[in-house]
């Protein structure tokens, strides 16, 4: 008989003894809010009317005349913040982006739309 393992999540033989170690769930406060935010009903309803509205198209790719797709929507103000975390339902404050572009804004740290745009204008 097998069975899915409840330490690697893989798929063993009901003999097998698994030598991975259970993870511990060590999550700071500030790390539980943001998680319970994102799976929150709120959050949901309002990435998903941000997606609607823009027909599914990533914002940037659109802008630059590209065919994307939005997988993520960014908070323009990071929302682990005080100042984001009050703007964390502003709709204005959202960027629907494709994973690419997620990636890059990310990792620049670009903070409003009018810089997120120019840079991909200069680009």
């Amino acid at each position: 008989m097998i069975r899915v393992c409840n330490k690697c999540h893989r798929i063993h033989h009901h003999d097998y003894k698994c030598n991975k170690k259970v993870a511990s769930r060590n999550v700071s406060l500030k790390e539980d809010k943001l998680n319970n935010f994102y799976r929150s009903y709120q959050w949901n309803k309002l990435k998903n009317q941000k997606k609607k509205d823009e027909l599914f198209q990533c914002e940037i790719c659109r802008e630059l005349g590209k065919i994307g797709f939005i997988d993520e929507v960014h908070h323009i103000k990071k929302i682990a913040t005080d100042e984001g975390w009050e703007a964390r339902l502003d709709y204005d404050g959202l960027l629907g982006v494709c994973i690419i572009h997620h990636k890059e804004i990310e990792k620049l740290n670009l903070k409003s739309k009018k810089e997120i745009f120019d840079f991909y204008s200069k680009k």
